[in-house]
């Protein structure tokens, strides 16, 4: 139309450089010929009326053509398109299995993967417990599990001769892994558990050093650790006659008397009052017969716990051990601590745990000015704690390294709070676990106290319990072998974790770098058979065997490896008769094993000795109803029985 209101009639030429506009034509740069321009040059030339289009890589059309053809086209595209992102973009998102290694079909299809029988199995039972079937469902003593979304696959390992080979002789390819790290390091991030192997770790170790050394364990930890159960003996006395054969529930009461020995070993016994006494008073002023009467329908007795409140510091440690053990529950432990950190009440218990510990160091430090004023004094009367030691180390080292000391760095506040955290939490469990196996093995239990007997006679003809110097001086192997066996039927931790720092071969199969690797601490060759699968000795490692070449292989008898057997770890003596303690008898991983292994084993060690001595040696504990004996694992910070529950019987 002349006023160029109305469409273009005339063949258009914008696909050679033409622009129309009504009766205008405008000369434009020419443009690319493509197949797309000579179909729009058709349609326009045949008098097809549109909107204005914009060509690729063109100029604007502003000229006909029929949308009406055209979206049908655009739909089916545009749809194949989507359709294509979505399988390209969930394909990407699907777990990538390693080659060769076992794992779950179903799980490597789905985005979860292994999640949801992750979730599963924590309503109904345990992971260890799915992890371990795993291994013997797919007959392999390796597999591999997708339990971090968008991430790399775990890998499960059962067998303890590649285990003790990685842990012991592969440091330098398998260290730390990222998740233990994210997990525990949400409360210390300075402590040394939570550090790659490196410079950094070497400091934090030297630190705390000599917190194992023979000398601590025998004039600060002992002392401490025998109070604490003597404590605890004693309110055992008074439930036991209260209940008079009833079953009760012990494991508060283990857990509050092994803070009251790891308390004063870190801060000294005037840091806070002992909770078994607390108890024990409180249970005496308390009329008891209502719970009594109560308890016969249940056949066990729940005793009342004191009205008034924990201190806070302890509160603060058991809330850090459930944080931990929570963090470990989510699909990332990174992801629990982005959450818990934004609530102002764990803010406060932080600042509370981290200014008691300041309080400690700044009492230890005005002691130390005070005996400095006395002149010099031998270790034992200047290290009364732990608290003691530290300091004194880091004032050495800062002397040595001409700097001053930071005697309230995170390091050392971290170190010191972790050590309470990690010589209670696995402590409390092994005991727990202790005090059943020895209740549903009557025998043993004879056994063991006969042996106490034979190993402290004059404490047997004084009629009074051993003391610290008698026990840690008495070579008993009998109580020797029956702490180890507590140890490893426990598995206070259902597995170790480990990552790979390099690409390296695992089993005969290729590892990446990066991957991780969970260790069962309590399964196959350790507490279980082993998996019905050869390995074929070509595909372990040069170093394991070697070790098997030098020093033979371990293995414990598959009819009863599952028993409570504390013999197990006996084996003759050059002494004609007579058997010896031997710990390396067989496969066991109740502290890890190599440089990263358990810090404070001998002071664990320290602490089963002395309870379980004490114990027996006053009490004998009878097997409780099969309706509170069950063996069933509940897994948090470490993996405790479901039910614990002792008859006590004074001896």
């Amino acid at each position: 139309m002349p006023d160029g209101s109305g469409p273009c009639m005339s063949p258009c030429d914008g696909a050679i450089g033409i622009s129309c506009r009504g009766d205008r034509q405008t000369p434009l740069p020419r443009t690319p010929y493509t197949p797309v321009r000579h179909y729009l040059h058709r349609r326009r030339a045949s008098g097809s009326m549109c909107k204005s289009f914009i060509l690729p890589n063109g100029p604007n059309l502003e000229c006909g053509i029929n949308m009406n053809l055209w979206s049908p086209v655009w739909a089916v595209c545009a749809s194949i398109s989507v359709g294509v992102l979505v399988y390209l973009l969930h394909q990407a998102l699907l777990p990538q299995p390693l080659p060769g290694i076992p794992h779950e079909v179903g799980s490597a299809k789905s985005i979860l993967g292994d999640l949801p029988a992750v979730a599963k199995v924590s309503e109904t039972g345990s992971m260890l417990e799915w992890l371990q079937q795993l291994c013997y469902k797919h007959s392999s003593p390796l597999v591999q599990v997708f339990i971090a979304p968008l991430g790399k696959p775990f890998l499960v390992l059962g067998d303890f001769r590649e285990a003790r080979d990685v842990l012991v002789r592969r440091i330098a390819e398998w260290d730390r892994a990222d998740w233990a790290i994210d997990g525990l390091g949400g409360i210390g991030k300075h402590h040394h558990i939570v550090q790659k192997t490196g410079t950094q770790w070497k400091l934090n170790r030297r630190l705390i050093k000599g917190l194992m050394s023979p000398p601590f364990l025998r004039s600060v930890a002992a002392p401490n650790i025998y109070q604490g159960i003597t404590d605890l003996l004693d309110l055992w006395e008074l439930k036991a006659d209260v209940a008079n054969g009833l079953a009760f529930d012990p494991s508060w009461d283990v857990s509050l008397a092994l803070l009251d020995c790891i308390l004063p070993i870190t801060f000294g016994r005037s840091a806070l009052v002992a909770q078994s006494v607390r108890t024990l008073d409180f249970l005496k002023e308390t009329d008891l017969k209502p719970y009594v009467a109560a308890a016969a329908r249940r056949n066990h007795l729940d005793f009342p716990a004191p009205v008034q409140a924990l201190p806070d510091f302890v509160l603060s440690i058991l809330r850090s051990s459930e944080s931990i053990a929570d963090s470990f529950s989510w699909p990332r432990p990174s992801w629990y601590w982005a959450w818990h950190w934004l609530w102002p009440s764990h803010w406060r218990t932080s600042s509370l745990r981290t200014d008691f510990v300041r309080q400690q160091v700044a009492s230890s430090l005005q002691k130390f000015r005070q005996v400095s004023e006395r002149g010099p004094l031998e270790e034992e009367e200047r290290i009364g704690c732990a608290v003691d030691f530290v300091l004194e180390r880091e004032l050495d080292f800062a002397r040595r390294e001409e700097r001053s000391p930071a005697y309230f760095s995170e390091v050392i506040n971290d170190e010191l709070y972790g050590f309470i955290i990690a010589g209670h939490d696995t402590s409390t469990t092994t005991a727990r676990w202790g005090l059943k196996f020895l209740s549903d093995n009557p025998v043993v239990q004879t056994k063991l106290r006969q042996s106490l007997h034979d190993g402290h006679p004059r404490a047997l003809a004084e009629g009074r319990l051993p003391t610290v110097e008698e026990m840690m001086t008495a070579s008993i192997p009998y109580r020797d072998a029956a702490v180890e066996e507590i140890l490893r039927l426990a598995g206070s931790f259902s597995f170790l974790f480990r990552q790979a720092t390099c690409d390296t071969v695992l089993l005969g199969h290729f590892i990446p770098r990066g991957t991780q690797l969970l260790i069962l601490q309590n399964g196959p060759d350790t507490t279980l058979p082993g998996v019905d699968s050869v390995v074929q000795e070509s595909d372990r490692s040069t170093s394991s065997q070697k070790a098997a070449l030098h020093r033979g292989v371990r293995a414990w008898d598959p009819a009863t490896v599952r028993e409570f057997r504390p013999e197990r770890w006996l084996v003759p003596s050059s002494a004609e008769g007579s058997l010896s303690f031997d710990g390396q008898a067989g496969p066991t991983l109740a502290f890890s094993d190599g440089v990263r292994g358990c810090y404070g084993r001998r002071l664990a060690y320290l602490q089963l000795k002395i309870m379980f001595t004490l114990l027996v040696w006053r009490f004998e504990l009878l097997p409780c109803a099969p309706g509170l004996s069950s063996y069933a694992g509940l897994e948090r910070l470490t993996r405790g029985p479901k039910q614990c529950y002792i008859r006590l019987k004074s001896v």
